[in-house]
């Protein structure tokens, strides 16, 4: 694939007719494309029939785990192209290109659990489950707010604070630098089978800033009030190729300073705003074992089908 707009509009049309309540769009493949090819190695393959992708494949390395080794293989196949070889096919040719200059130990891939048959090809070729990521929605129609304000005004009492990024940039002129210490602090503690590869700041600066649906209006810190140390941070991504929608990027807070309700106030002022922007709903995913997935529940949010990620360990 050469990553052409016809070629990314092919892929968009292939994905939205697989996954309808997930939409994405050209704008998100083509940034999630040059996040895999920015750092290490990545494959794509593509099947047609005439000018319609019937099927897409894309194997790359894991950058984000700290697991030598380890990538990430991914296959779509049109739901009326399905069961003659098509998956199979893209399958061996990206671990084909692979093995030229790659040493893949670890497989992982992954499907929804509502995807049967996409969970019984991972089967086939030897995948055991590894982790289950619960997704969640909350529709913002039936939120009020007013029920929540005891906890929104919560930080106030324990001696902190929330603003926005966009407040945070024009009172810190190193606002990168500390967003950047601050999410990997955080992700650190992220529930996860495999520990998480810190990003180096040029990286992390070139995929933040590049994200198509990053918006520092969109993003809020909670601040220590004392110190003015940035200890928690939630985000919403225009992402979902729905208008009408917003998905949760990252929500967390320092570990001296859980349990005293700052998640729940960053993740309500974040509610706040997409309903006064007129938004429709919030999805988000969090592990099985993430406590942040009972707080979204809490607030409302409703399951939708999981996703369950799997693994394979590879001979030699």
């Amino acid at each position: 694939m050469d990553g052409s707009a016809a070629e990314l509009e092919a892929l968009v049309r292939l994905e939205n007719r697989n996954f309808p309540d997930e939409p994405t769009t050209v704008e998100v493949l083509r940034y999630r494309a040059r996040k895999r090819q920015s750092f290490y190695f990545a494959r794509e393959e593509a099947v047609w029939s005439g000018d319609c992708m019937i099927g897409y494949g894309s194997l790359h390395r894991a950058w984000w785990l700290a697991q030598p080794g380890r990538y990430r293989i991914y296959v779509s196949v049109d739901r009326d192209w399905r069961r003659q070889g098509i998956g199979t096919r893209i399958w061996q040719r990206l671990l084909s290109l692979a093995s030229i200059t790659e040493r893949i130990r670890w497989l992982e891939s992954g499907a929804r659990e509502d995807r049967p048959d996409a969970l019984d090809f991972l089967m086939a070729r030897e995948f055991e489950p590894e982790a289950r990521v619960e997704k969640s929605e909350l529709a913002l129609g039936g939120f009020n707010p007013g029920h929540w304000q005891h906890k929104r005004t919560a930080p106030s009492k324990v001696g902190a604070a929330i603003c926005s990024l966009q407040e945070a940039m024009e009172r810190y002129s190193d606002w990168q630098q500390r967003l950047w210490r601050l999410e990997h602090r955080l992700y650190q503690d992220v529930p996860s089978a495999v520990s998480f590869r810190p990003l180096e700041f040029r990286h992390w600066l070139a995929q933040r800033m590049d994200s198509p649906g990053f918006s520092p209006n969109a993003c809020w810190l909670a601040l220590n009030q004392a110190t003015g140390d940035w200890i928690g941070f939630t985000n919403l991504l225009e992402e979902t190729g729905d208008l009408r929608g917003l998905d949760t990027g990252f929500t967390g807070v320092e570990r001296d300073w859980r349990r005293k309700g700052l998640a729940t106030a960053l993740k309500l002022h974040a509610i706040e705003w997409a309903l006064n922007e007129g938004y429709k709903y919030i999805r988000t995913d969090n592990g099985s074992d993430n406590p942040m997935y009972r707080l979204n529940l809490n607030l409302g949010f409703t399951p939708r089908p999981a996703w369950i990620g799997m693994v394979c360990e590879c001979p030699g």
